[in-house]
């Protein structure tokens, strides 16, 4: 279970609070998408929830572990795994096979398991036939999948995903969204996913939709739920699916919507 208690956040020499009083439990096996319009405090949370960020205020526990405990930092970062919106940023490797296994290596797993579990994973993720390419000759596709399979092999029990799939083309979003919610296989299967993400119909791949403005969360519903608040989420410039702001006969000109195409 991830538990924040009442969080707030902001960045050195700024008097901007980033999170303001955010109190949220996810439990484990949950899947949780996470939306808000620019600035909102998105990126932010997730590195609070992982402990690459301390808040100003308030506290995070991880499976009963707080991050403000500096013994407890390896524990967690093991816990909860975390693919950025780059893929770029977050390659270290020279080959797509040492890039898998470079967490375990690193988490020092018994030999044979870093093996079986690289192999598994390259196959799950139709990266066998490219396990000695450098990764920079990758797609941009195979790059967040090579992210993604690099965090999955370090067995965690959460996955944060800040914006995966944001700069990809839209087959390529589909195949990774697919990867992680629908076409689970045993390595993710009891996986709890958090996604952040800018676009609205992705967040149908999850059951539960936490929606920020100016850093404090305004809902917390399964998707269908929220969107029925289409109106109020566009004024704070936030996206809705088109199904929805066309019931409610949103001006599209003037508001953010996106069509549910996933």
């Amino acid at each position: 279970m991830i538990k924040c208690e009442r969080i707030c956040f902001s960045y050195p020499n700024s008097p901007v609070q980033v999170l303001r009083d955010i109190s949220v439990v996810i439990q484990e096996g949950e899947a949780v998408s996470i939306m808000g319009a620019n600035g909102s405090g998105k990126s932010t949370l997730a590195r609070c929830l992982n402990g690459l960020l301390q808040p100003s205020s308030g506290e995070v526990w991880i499976d009963g572990l707080n991050t403000r405990h500096k013994v407890d930092n390896e524990k967690i970062r093991q816990k909860v795994g975390m693919v950025f919106q780059n893929p770029d940023h977050q390659i270290v490797s020279t080959t797509v096979e040492r890039e898998v296994a470079f967490g375990m290596e690193n988490l020092q797993f018994e030999h044979d398991e870093m093996h079986a579990t690289v192999d598994h994973l390259l196959e799950e993720f139709n990266l066998k036939g490219r396990l000695d390419h450098p990764p920079h000759r990758l797609s941009g596709g195979e790059k967040q999948l090579l992210c993604l399979a690099s965090v999955l092999a370090m067995k965690p029990r959460y996955l944060i995903l800040d914006e995966p799939t944001s700069l990809l083309d839209p087959y390529s979003r589909r195949r990774i969204l697919e990867s992680i919610f629908k076409n689970r296989s045993k390595s993710i299967e009891k996986l709890t996913p958090i996604l952040i993400t800018q676009y609205p119909e992705e967040t149908f791949y999850t059951n539960r939709l936490l929606i920020l403005s100016e850093g404090k969360i305004i809902s917390d519903a399964a998707p269908h739920e929220a969107f029925k608040e289409a109106g109020k989420l566009c004024r704070l410039g936030i996206g809705v699916p088109l199904e929805y702001a066309l019931e409610l006969e949103i001006d599209l000109d003037d508001h953010r919507v996106e069509r549910h195409s996933l």
